[in-house]
């Protein structure tokens, strides 16, 4: 397994020969309503939970091409629907539910799989707050 920390638009190190699978699995929640969302916290949101995928599969997907590989992005089951008090999760959620959808439509013919997950909220034991898993 291969961890490497990008850059936007820097090109993909490749230091083991190749890839086969990309994971894109970072994300942060931001809480508040959008009268609340203040806009530096809009934009770390989207540049880590959108931004991310976005950039990580641009710099992979040729890579990919060449392996038949795929690429699975964690998204959330708050793709689907509005959550209280979390619509800037719920849309940036949903953006990369839907990027994941374009990019299989797009990359399909070239051999590359790519999906999402969507966990749900979990709870720990009774009585403990619900988390949202991501």
């Amino acid at each position: 397994m291969m961890w490497v920390r990008l850059e936007r638009d820097e090109p993909f190190p490749v230091r083991f020969g190749r890839i086969d699978v990309l994971v894109n699995n970072a994300g942060i929640l931001v809480p508040g309503k959008i009268t609340e969302l203040d806009t530096p916290n809009w934009h770390k949101l989207l540049a880590t939970d959108l931004d991310s995928v976005f950039f990580c599969s641009k710099a992979c997907i040729p890579h990919l091409e060449r392996t038949q590989g795929c690429i699975v992005n964690v998204s959330s089951v708050s793709c689907l629907g509005g959550d209280a008090g979390i619509p800037a999760y719920n849309a940036v959620k949903g953006a990369v539910t839907n990027l994941t959808r374009a990019t299989a439509i797009d990359h399909a013919e070239a051999g590359v799989r790519v999906n999402a997950v969507c966990p749900g909220f979990t709870a720990k034991t009774a009585g403990q707050p619900i988390h949202l898993f991501v």
